[in-house]
């Protein structure tokens, strides 16, 4: 089994205070304001256990993308893996220097599939994060966190074919729930859409179909998201009980919901 995994996903919003307070509300995200933020003026940024990172950008940067602007992937070695990339052409647009773990991961731009990437050594991040206090890696934190991330590819055969030879990574066939035509995911929390839905691409931040929430009470989390005015956008019944339900845009990122007990089948039956 590849011990690739998803390590966190970043997203570009408008206001990065207003976007904490609201999933703070409804999701019970808890977030951290990096020390490091005082050395980045362009940029205000938020990080915490559940894996998302919503950054605010203060002036434009080059490097950073509206919309999706990382799915970062940890590996056992970013050097190897960013050799493997260049290899294959694809170099990375900036190497980030970590101070606590004093290496470095790479940002990728949408050379890769279209998806914009980091590469980072397994536990790199979660060192730089402890030098704010303890942190953990998304394996080892306590819901509600990101259970998967859904992405929309071209060639979804090519894709993981190409995500299997750059990360070990292997995927299986599940139930698009409605999303696409065809979906594939792993244990390593990735899951890649092929022909997404015509009624649901204006939801999308391409190429971010959703970002897969697990929470401990779905219903509780639902009913907070209507009494800010977000409904779910689509709704689907997993087979064993329960559901998933997507709100097409929370201050234009797309998220779902879903109970921690569905895990594995979101995961389409596979362990972490």
């Amino acid at each position: 089994m590849s011990t690739s995994k998803l390590n966190r996903v970043g997203v570009t919003v408008t206001d990065v205070e207003e976007f904490a307070a609201v999933t703070r509300h409804t999701i019970g995200l808890t977030w951290l304001r990096p020390s490091a933020e005082e050395s980045w003026p362009q940029i205000k940024v938020r990080f915490g256990e559940h894996g998302i990172q919503p950054i605010q950008l203060l002036e434009k940067m080059a490097v950073i993308r509206d919309g999706l602007y990382e799915v970062a992937i940890e590996v056992p070695d970013a050097l190897q893996t960013r050799s493997t990339l260049k290899d294959r052409g694809v170099e990375p647009v900036l190497d980030i220097y970590l101070p606590g773990p004093d290496s470095y991961e790479y940002l990728y731009g949408p050379d890769f599939h279209g998806i914009p990437l980091v590469v980072c050594t397994a536990g790199d991040a979660e060192r730089q994060m402890a030098l704010d206090g303890p942190f953990r890696g998304l394996d080892e934190a306590d819901p509600p966190k990101v259970g998967c991330v859904a992405l929309v590819v071209d060639d979804l055969d090519a894709a993981v074919e190409d995500f299997g030879q750059v990360f070990g990574m292997s995927f299986v066939e599940v139930d698009p729930a409605g999303m696409a035509e065809r979906a594939v995911v792993g244990a390593h929390r990735i899951k890649l859409l092929e022909n997404p839905a015509a009624s649901l691409r204006h939801h999308f931040l391409p190429p971010l179909a959703a970002i897969e929430i697990m929470v401990e009470d779905v219903e509780s989390v639902v009913e907070r998201f209507r009494q800010v005015g977000q409904s779910p956008v689509l709704t689907r019944e997993f087979r064993r009980g329960g559901k998933i339900h997507y709100f097409g845009s929370v201050l234009t990122v797309p998220l779902g919901i879903y109970h921690a007990s569905a895990d594995p089948e979101i995961l389409g039956g596979q362990t972490p």
